[in-house]
């Protein structure tokens, strides 16, 4: 039977949509990779700005446009920021969350034009980090070669907030009865910030309270910037030690408990300051990090962590999320959607 995936991401100023039509992708990892492609092509997925169309119309236009043509079986994966408020009758986006997803029931948005084309459809929700990990995931595991092999991939999200997920053998993503909190992690203040508390309302001192994009602009009051601007052309600067320890400290938590065989990095944080990822690196070598004699073979590479467009990590983990791939894959929260 035909199967149609689509992956349908918002953020916080525009919505994605990807397809691809596949009868059965099976174990080869070259023709399955290759029908993955539109999903990065900027000119082969859709896109629609918040500024043209509300959150709840854009979604609904999105999807409209995806599923036209469709008479057979589709597999849909939402993928966008959290947290997300789960139960029998709704998927909402929390209302502490930011605009524009803030307070909105995604399965309100989405499931009546399943319904409206009838037939047996399955839906699944995840964040942004959980999509980002899944897809890190199944770019390093090649099923082809070993399929018993346990392959481990994170996820941290830096930008307004913080995320992270961990996916594991299979595509497993560790926590389904709820998505994690990773950016409310217990994080040390570092010795050298001139900051020395948690923006978050929440917690004392939590990996989004210390290093998100707010926290890093109140830091940098102190040092005496009105704008992060400059410290953009001053990769050396002091802020930027403290905050990549900050990362460091979330880092080594994954380290010590999951222990991931790649870390990946997306979010406009690591964008806008790639520097950060070797700074990181540095001090996980460092006898103030992690040391040593705790850096296992995959986390001693050079590209233990590594960085990836949200945008296309995004879309391409939501449609490795629905596809079922491996054998014993749970999911998120899947639901089935039966006219």
């Amino acid at each position: 039977m035909d199967q149609h995936f689509i992956t349908i991401y918002y953020e916080t100023f525009k919505v994605y949509g990807a397809r691809i039509d596949m009868v059965a992708p099976g174990n080869d990892e070259e023709s399955y990779r290759r029908q993955l492609e539109p999903v990065t092509k900027k000119g082969r997925r859709i896109e629609i700005s918040f500024k043209d169309l509300k959150f709840e119309d854009a979604l609904k236009d999105i999807l409209q446009q995806l599923t036209q043509d469709i008479t057979s079986k589709i597999i849909l994966t939402i993928v966008g920021y959290g947290p997300f408020e789960f139960g029998s009758e709704q998927m909402k986006v929390a209302d502490s969350a930011r605009e524009p997803a803030r307070g909105h029931n995604l399965r309100e948005i989405v499931e009546p034009r399943l319904l409206e084309l009838g037939g047996d459809h399955q839906i699944e929700y995840i964040t942004d980090a959980m999509a980002v990990a899944c897809a890190g995931f199944w770019e390093g595991y090649v099923p082809s070669k070993d399929e018993s092999r346990s392959y481990t991939t994170a996820s941290i999200i830096g930008g307004a907030g913080i995320g992270g997920a961990v996916v594991q053998r299979y595509g497993r993503v560790i926590g389904l009865a709820h998505h994690s909190e990773f950016g409310h992690i217990r994080i040390h203040i570092d010795k050298d910030d001139r900051y020395p508390r948690s923006i978050c309302t929440d917690h004392g001192g939590c990996l989004q309270g210390v290093a998100s994009w707010a926290a890093l602009e109140a830091r940098a009051k102190r040092y005496g910037f009105d704008t992060l601007t400059p410290l953009f052309k001053d990769p050396e600067h002091v802020l930027w030690t403290v905050q990549a320890r900050y990362f460091s400290q979330a880092v080594q938590n994954l380290m010590f408990t999951t222990p991931p065989y790649k870390i990946v990095v997306a979010g406009s944080m690591f964008e806008l300051a790639p520097w950060l990822i070797g700074k990181i690196m540095d001090d996980l070598r460092s006898e103030d990090g992690i040391g040593s004699k705790f850096l296992y073979p995959a986390a001693q590479k050079d590209d233990f962590i590594v960085y990836k467009s949200l945008t296309d990590e995004a879309l391409l983990g939501g449609i490795h999320h629905g596809l079922g791939w491996a054998q014993s894959r749970p999911t998120a929260w899947r639901r089935e959607v039966v006219a």
